[in-house]
């Protein structure tokens, strides 16, 4: 879906009247774009034969990178398909118990998926952020910059799927899965934070 449109087509519907797309699918859509920054300096490298002795490095970056764009478009498309699940769910207007009590499991269904998909995005920021200390390290120079921007976006992609979790957590009935949201957040917030300051080290400008 998204990964067809055009980018102002996308940003036209971003600031639409429309639920979606909304910050979730924005926050995939970052961090497409922070894989998409890493695959450049990769490939300017690989062209570059005074970084023959990087070539090797660059290739298995490149190889991780190019995926991970692609999921991140994958994942901005499921977030809004998560959300407008969880849109239906709630807009149910229950007349008796048993509708009562079957609107309530739908919307916990919905929020469970609709908390899944940003901590995927999340996840998938994180593992990209391990390879930008060795890019910045070993990529070509004058790129070095972009493997700044690069951790930016990762970072914006993080805070932004983080939202999303934090948001959708109050529709899960489930004390425990809830907990296990935040829990497996707080593993990897940290993680994060070391590799974008690691990479950061090596970005001398």
């Amino acid at each position: 879906m998204f990964k067809e449109m055009k980018i102002d087509e996308f940003l036209r519907g971003l600031s639409s009247d429309a639920p979606t797309p909304g910050g979730g699918a924005a926050a995939a859509v970052a961090g497409a774009c922070g894989a998409a920054l890493m695959l450049m300096v990769s490939n300017l490298t690989l062209k570059n034969g005074k970084y023959v002795k990087s070539h090797s490095e660059m290739r298995r970056i490149a190889s991780i990178a190019q995926p991970g764009r692609e999921e991140f478009l994958r994942l901005a498309d499921l977030d809004a398909c998560a959300f407008n699940s969880l849109l239906c769910a709630m807009q149910q207007k229950p007349s008796n118990d048993a509708e009562k009590a079957a609107r309530k499991s739908a919307i916990n269904t919905a929020s469970v998926e609709a908390t899944l998909v940003p901590l995927h995005t999340l996840e998938l920021a994180v593992s990209l952020s391990r390879e930008l200390p060795v890019l910045a390290r070993l990529g070509i120079r004058h790129a070095v910059s972009d493997v700044g921007v690069a951790g930016c976006l990762l970072d914006t992609a993080f805070s932004g799927a983080e939202l999303n979790v934090m948001i959708n957590l109050p529709g899960i009935v489930d004390e425990q899965v809830r907990q296990d949201f935040t829990d497996k957040i707080k593993l990897l917030k940290p993680v994060l934070t070391d590799n974008l300051r690691d990479s950061r080290s090596e970005i001398k400008l």
